[in-house]
Formats: C-alpha cells, sequence, structure tokens
C-alpha cells in the first residue's frame, strides 16, 4: 500500500512543455526542494493548472523526485492526461482523492473511544456511537475474621477473606438500559457481632438489554475464639465462578480463597492474609496483637485480627474491597 506524502503550500511552474503521454517533467530552477521526495512505495499529488484561463487541470502523481526534476504517473482522479506548456502552474494541492485516502474516525469500526471504571451503582451512559463493549469486572471482597481476648498460652488467630469472581465479556449488540451494581466490600469482623465473622462481599453486575454479567462476592473469614496453640483456621471461601447471561464469554474465573490462620504457639502464629484479585491486594496477615488490615484495590480480601497470649481486648478483621467494573467500549 502506498503511502502519500505532503509539504505545505509547494506550487512552481514548468520548465518545458510535456505531452499528454510524457511520464516526466522538470519544475522551475531550484524549485524542486519545496516538493516531497517521495521514498519506495511513496508519491506525492500534483496538480497541473494552465497559465492562462486556470480552467484547465489535470492530477497526477509524482513517485519520483531528483533535484527539480519528476517521474509521474498521468491522469489521476477521473482527470484527463492533457499536453503543458512551460510557465503552467504545478502544485502540491489537496485533492479529493487525497483526502478520500485518509481514515476517518467515524468510519473506522473497532476504534477505542474510551474505558469507564465504574464503581457506584446506576444507570451507566456508553459513549455515542459506541457498537460493542467489554465488559471486565470483580466481586466484592470478604472481610477478615476477628480474634478474641486470650488467656495465658492462649492464642487467637483470624483467617483472611477471600477474592471476588471475575472475568471479561465481550457485547456486540443490545447495548442499551445498562444498569451496574457495584459490590460492597465485606466488613471486618468484630467480636460480639455474628461471631466475629468477617462479613461476605457481595456481588457486581451489569444488566442491560442483552442480558446480564455477573461477578460473584467473596465470603469473609470466620472469627476465632482462643485456644491454646498448635492450630489453624481455614480462611474465608473465593468468590464464585463469574457468569454471563448473553454476550460472549472471553473467561469467567473464580476468586481465590482468605488466608489461613495459624498458632504455633502462645506467642507465635500469625492471623490469615487477604486474598489478592486481579484488581486489588488483599490485607496483609499479622504477627503481633493487631486488627486486620483492609484490602485495598478491588475486589481482594481484609486479613485476620490476631491476639497473642494474656490479651485483653479482641482485634476485629480488616474491610474487604468494593468490587468493580471496567467497560471498554469500541466504535
Amino acid at each position: 500500500m502506498s503511502t502519500i506524502r505532503f509539504s505545505n503550500n509547494a506550487a512552481s511552474t514548468l520548465a518545458g512543455s510535456i505531452s499528454n503521454v510524457a511520464t516526466t517533467c522538470n519544475l522551475a530552477p531550484g524549485t524542486g526542494v519545496l516538493f516531497p521526495n517521495p521514498g519506495a512505495s511513496e508519491y506525492f499529488v500534483m496538480t497541473f493548472v494552465d497559465a492562462v484561463t486556470k480552467l484547465l487541470r489535470e492530477v497526477v502523481h509524482v513517485t519520483i523526485r531528483s533535484g527539480d526534476a519528476l517521474t509521474i504517473v498521468r491522469a489521476q482522479e477521473g482527470t484527463t492526461a492533457l499536453g503543458w506548456t512551460a510557465g503552467d502552474i504545478a502544485a502540491n494541492l489537496n485533492t479529493k482523492g487525497t483526502m478520500e485516502a485518509m481514515a476517518q474516525l467515524a468510519a473506522t469500526p473497532g476504534r477505542l473511544l474510551g474505558t469507564l471504571a465504574v464503581t457506584t451503582n446506576g444507570a451507566v451512559v456508553l459513549p455515542a456511537g459506541t457498537n460493542r463493549i467489554l465488559v471486565e469486572g470483580v466481586g466484592a471482597g470478604g472481610g477478615g475474621g476477628a480474634a478474641d481476648v486470650t488467656a495465658v498460652g492462649e492464642f487467637a488467630p483470624g483467617p483472611g477473606g477471600g477474592s471476588g469472581g471475575w472475568g471479561k465479556v465481550e457485547v456486540a449488540s443490545g447495548l442499551t438500559s445498562l444498569v451496574a451494581t457495584i459490590g460492597v466490600g465485606g466488613a471486618g469482623g468484630i467480636i460480639g457481632i455474628n461471631s466475629g465473622n468477617g462479613a461476605d462481599g457481595t456481588v457486581t453486575t451489569l444488566v442491560a438489554t442483552f442480558g446480564s454479567i455477573t461477578f460473584p462476592g467473596a465470603l469473609g473469614g470466620v472469627g476465632v475464639t482462643a485456644f491454646v496453640p498448635p492450630g489453624a483456621v481455614g480462611g474465608g471461601g473465593a468468590g464464585a465462578l463469574a457468569s454471563q447471561i448473553g454476550g460472549t464469554a472471553l473467561y469467567l474465573v473464580g476468586g481465590d480463597a482468605g488466608g489461613i490462620a495459624q498458632a504455633f504457639g502462645a506467642n507465635n502464629g500469625f492471623s490469615g492474609s487477604g486474598a489478592n484479585s486481579s484488581y486489588g491486594t488483599g490485607g496483609g496477615e499479622a504477627g503481633t496483637s493487631s486488627a486486620g488490615s483492609a484490602a485495598t484495590g478491588k475486589g481482594a480480601g481484609g486479613s485476620g485480627g490476631l491476639n497473642t497470649q494474656s490479651q485483653v481486648v479482641a482485634r476485629a478483621g480488616g474491610a474487604g474491597a468494593p468490587g468493580l467494573l471496567l467497560i471498554s467500549c469500541y466504535s
């Protein structure tokens, strides 16, 4: 495919006459440098205009320029090859063919119009001209489990919350009435409330005329009462496999389970870390008595709280991160 070259306002005159079948011509001495110098598979557009009436025109393609000497392809863009005389105009003008060779954005299918990061519930408005979307998303992460108070020789390590299910779905029709529901991250567990269990993350969905896409939330870690080590407590369950009705699934994946809490001795062990997601980092495990850490980003789990022996204050788990929708819009 040939490439069109350009110059700014380049104009000259013919140094001598040419017939209607000539394939070379010469410009006025010293004016060739005003024009492009085409390489292989390149050309520039030149228009010949008669100097007397300015009514006769021929469009040619210049494939080689050597100084003021040009090699030309005659009668382009529906014009007729004519004989030209010295002094007739030769200019690098804008032409219909030049413009139509350019890609026009509105007529270019598959162009990325933008990506929407949807983090709140409600209607989703796509950019004008959107004909296809790629929907990525993740459900919310679970909260970490709480750790109860401890006596001498006891240990209480809370496990981490899981991460939400995630995936990517292509949708090429039915792109009206889009409504998003963004999953809420599970709160960290608190002793005395729901047995200290971390709350489950909730589901992230996109519903529209095409159908629906669902990214499940993850389970929170359980609350832990004190026990005499050694021992371990399993982490919160992973978000289930993402699913869709309508559109084309590119991949649908479940989340990861929260980290296991372990106790080796009355002062030796760690809480469970929160599970990572593709869009966030789980809360880090605790090795000393402290509350769990909240997840960062989107879809990850909070870590569990931890108490070593002889702690009189319960430790809450860390919160899970909310869900997310990323919608890439294409023409």
